[in-house]
């Protein structure tokens, strides 16, 4: 039997030429899906470990800002000890989620570091690397760190509106909340936050004007802790949130902004501790602060 090639018509070979560019289009997404779901090799010395408590904490809090919810238990923990960084496959970085296995490599100092591990569960529950501005300096601004890289990613917030009023810190409404309510030991592995809150309680835009820190720059969002028996001017616990994005000074109407400070249960000096007890507790924002609120730490 003789085989017959029959040239194809015009209207087939524009089909042929169509099918091709979409089998090629789909070979060529199937690749950058596979780069961009194939896991980078382990750290040297990286071990797995389980989630300690506070993570639960942490995660709740990522949720509520991302609006997202997810189990935890899908994510995979691991930790390099003894290294100041470690490598993404790409760069040096002290953090990184992984998209392949869902999984998040720290440090060691970075796995205790709540605003880190939360920067790391944003980009899981995202399923999202790259840090859009809106995610991560707006719905999770103050909740999650956002370092150098961060904010190149996130680009330049936008300008204020030309009818912004300039305003004093005083012009805000500054409050604090803990969370638990009353921390103890057996909850979030003695972990808790205290969250600051700023609202602009105008019907216009403002910008704040922020004291200058010194060498830090400008200061926005305060706390400080005090045993209730001592002077008021002895601190327990005293920080100050540096202003790294000029957005934390620019409020919309009516909006609030926030700052969590991570705080653990432990002995007088340790960095971000406070004894069981009683302690008074004040949040502030530019030298505004909130009404003072009584804490209850039970042992």
């Amino acid at each position: 039997m003789t085989t017959r090639w029959t040239k194809p018509s015009p209207h087939r070979r524009v089909l042929l030429v169509a099918v091709r560019l979409v089998l090629l289009s789909l070979a060529v997404g199937s690749a950058l899906a596979c780069r961009d779901f194939v896991d980078p090799p382990l750290p040297a010395g990286a071990e797995a470990f389980k989630a300690p408590a506070e993570y639960e904490l942490w995660w709740q809090l990522t949720q509520a800002c991302a609006n997202r919810t997810a189990p935890m238990s899908r994510l995979s923990w691991y930790v390099v000890r003894g290294v100041g960084m470690i490598s993404d496959g790409g760069k040096m970085v002290s953090a990184y989620w992984s998209a392949g296995s869902n999984r998040i490599v720290l440090t060691e100092e970075a796995a205790k570091n709540g605003p880190v591990v939360r920067h790391e569960m944003l980009h899981s529950l995202l399923q999202a690397g790259g840090h859009s501005r809106a995610a991560f300096l707006q719905d999770c601004g103050g909740v999650v760190s956002c370092g150098d890289d961060c904010l190149h990613d996130a680009g330049p917030a936008p300008p204020a509106p030309a009818s912004a009023v300039v305003v004093p810190a005083e012009s805000l409404i500054v409050t604090a909340t803990v969370s638990p309510t009353i921390p103890g030991n057996a909850l979030f592995g003695g972990h808790f936050v205290l969250t600051v809150l700023a609202r602009n309680p105008s019907q216009h835009f403002v910008v704040a004007t922020l004291p200058d820190g010194g060498a830090s720059g400008a200061v926005a969002f305060q706390f400080e802790a005090f045993r209730p028996e001592v002077a008021s001017t002895y601190h327990e616990l005293y920080y100050e949130d540096p202003v790294r994005d000029v957005s934390v000074a620019r409020f919309a109407p009516g909006e609030t902004k926030r700052h969590v400070f991570d705080i653990v249960i432990g002995a007088a000096g340790l960095p971000w501790a406070l004894w069981p007890g009683t302690h008074r507790v004040n949040g502030g924002y530019g030298g505004q602060w909130s009404p003072s609120m009584t804490l209850e730490i039970s042992p």
